[in-house]
């Protein structure tokens, strides 16, 4: 698709060229120009700056043939070219343009010229073109608004303006169109992954209801559920062996398989069997995910990139919010988990298209490497291991009977029906869920991982806690509040579990950070399941698990190293046995 701008300028054609010829020095160079290319994946047509069109000769000129290219900030693939085509005008006019503005002075011979730009809106983004493209086309008509601009301020005797920057959402330089097509690729997987488990969640209650469970059953149904951590951490560990791409591929098709199961499911101990299953995949999916992202990202983008990744999990669980009013009452949450199923189609598809990691590829290639747990128990990887460990296992004391008991919660203590449910849910996790990951890679690049941690979590805890004590309005606020925070805390903790371990040893990692989480969900189910029963209030049980990870964030996160504005190579290097070579 392409948009065009026509304007009228007071001045000749050699004045436009001129003109041009200043915009476009005062543009920056392509910063992917002379990176090295790589083999793997599709292959692309070099930077426009290789094929940028020659300035026109003065005979071309003063015949009207003036044809030029601006090569521009592009979110994706570093620049893309505005083509400029000057037309001299007949005879002296008032001026003006098509897109009605007009232009500030004559020129001293009274000569106009017509300058029509255009811009391509591309490239299209798979699965995720419905969020991209309107980005795209909005920053390709600011484009060509300020090209336009520059030239009039240029013709008119002064300065080129500052060139845009790129959109909140994409890093320093953008993604190059590998980048930008493997986020994608597994960003979808990961959504359609993340809706399969979503749906205990959002149906939690009408379970609850089919099965007449108890909340400590329920309870405990939950805590089984992440039981299914020894197939998690297996499947994580070989991401290490077996590589990302395939790990990623297996969940895909694991999630489908359990929910197709779900769906027959005549008691709350074979669903929760299912689930059980359901939960591990989605587990890999997530951390596996979250690992070739970061593999695959720019050295200034690796929490953007997981701000990105985070917004498209975050897809999934849209959908099976969504999915609620339809599936309101008696046992019609089975067809949630029929449509979850019909992922298992498009496997052979995603199989096709998904590529692996470039960094593991070279450490698949290389001769000898030390990986697993016993090189993160060396000197260098130890204390990060456990730090993080204990990081996962003390917030999700709080976070997973907070998320996992929410809809029981709105729905028995507050009185919510389940349409009711869902617009809450809508409306208090939507966009504030949203600038709060987008905010979060931006402030963990620009801040620090450690701080945007912390003050985050910190935050984060008291946010929940007063929810689950609040009524009224302040439920609304608080809700908001929360999901803002923890979109806020996601890019700076998803970078560090794959930042600060190298890229031989980052799936087993991941994997002794999902074991130690289950630890925690588990835990924080439990004692919130028995305190719900034994002092009839799921609310302040719930509260009261918030000093938990409040503690951990003030103590613990601090004193992780800072990852930001490193190279990656740098903050995790790999050791390569070089004996026999």
């Amino acid at each position: 698709m392409q948009i065009r701008s026509v304007r009228t300028f007071a001045g000749s054609s050699q004045d436009l060229h001129n003109a041009i010829a200043v915009v476009r020095a005062s543009l920056p160079a392509d910063p992917h120009s002379a990176a090295p290319q790589h083999s793997a994946g599709p292959q692309h047509s070099a930077s426009p700056h290789s094929t940028a069109a020659t300035p026109p000769s003065n005979e071309d000129i003063h015949q009207g043939r003036t044809g030029h290219t601006l090569d521009v900030a592009w979110p994706v693939g570093a620049v893309q070219p505005v083509r400029l085509d000057v037309t001299p005008c007949d005879g002296p006019s008032a001026g003006g343009s098509s897109t009605g503005t007009s232009t500030s002075h004559q020129s001293a011979s009274g000569n106009i010229s017509t300058v029509a730009a255009s811009i391509a809106v591309g490239p299209f983004i798979p699965y995720f073109f419905w969020f991209t493209t309107p980005i795209l086309y909005w920053f390709a008509r600011r484009q060509l608004r300020w090209t336009m601009n520059s030239l009039q301020t240029v013709v008119e005797g002064g300065s080129a303006p500052a060139p845009l920057a790129l959109p909140s959402l994409v890093p320093a330089g953008g993604y190059t169109r590998r980048q930008a097509y493997h986020l994608a690729t597994v960003g979808a997987i990961a959504a359609l992954c993340n809706y399969g488990g979503s749906l205990l969640t959002q149906n939690l209650d009408l379970i609850g209801d089919t099965f007449d469970a108890t909340d400590g059953q329920l309870g405990v149904s939950l805590a089984v559920v992440r039981g299914g951590i020894l197939i998690s951490l297996v499947a994580a560990a070989l991401a290490d062996r077996q590589g990302r791409r395939r790990m990623l591929l297996v969940a895909l098709l694991g999630v489908g398989l359990a929910s197709l199961a779900t769906v027959a499911a005549p008691n709350l101990a074979v669903l929760t069997a299912c689930q059980t299953i359901t939960r591990a995949f989605v587990n890999v999916a997530v951390a596996v995910g979250a690992i070739s992202v970061v593999e695959e990202a720019p050295e200034r983008g690796r929490a953007a990139s997981i701000a990105l990744f985070g917004l498209a999990t975050s897809a999934g669980f849209a959908a099976s919010v969504l999915m609620l009013p339809l599936v309101g009452s008696g046992e019609k949450w089975r067809l949630s988990y029929l449509l979850a199923a019909g992922m298992l189609v498009l496997v052979p598809h995603f199989a096709r298209v998904l590529q692996e990691s470039r960094r593991f590829e070279e450490i698949r290639a290389a001769p000898s490497v030390k990986r697993g747990l016993s090189h993160l128990l060396t000197k260098e990887y130890r204390s990060r291991l456990l730090i993080l460990a204990a990081v996962a296992a003390l917030g999700n004391v709080l976070a997973a009977p907070a998320a996992q008991f929410i809809n029981r919660y709105l729905a028995d203590d507050q009185g919510f029906s389940p349409l009711d449910i869902s617009v809450f849910r809508v409306v208090t996790a939507g966009l504030s869920g949203l600038f709060g990951i987008i905010l979060g890679g931006r402030f963990a690049e620009r801040y620090g991982r450690r701080v945007v941690g912390s003050v985050g979590f910190a935050a984060m805890s008291i946010s929940i806690a007063w929810f689950y004590l609040a009524e009224g309005p302040a439920l609304w606020v608080a809700s908001t509040c929360a999901t803002f925070l923890a979109g806020l805390v996601a890019p700076a903790m998803g970078a560090f579990t794959s930042e600060l371990f190298p890229t031989e040893s980052r799936g087993t990692s991941n994997a002794v950070f999902l074991g130690s989480g289950v630890l925690g969900s588990v835990t924080g189910l439990l004692v919130a399941g028995t305190l719900s029963d034994r002092y009839d209030d799921l609310g302040l049980a719930i509260a009261a698990l918030a000093v938990v990870p409040l503690l951990m964030a003030v103590l613990l996160i601090p004193r992780l190293p800072e990852p930001a504005g490193n190279q990656l190579d740098d903050l995790s290097p790999s050791i390569i046995d070089n004996v026999g070579m």
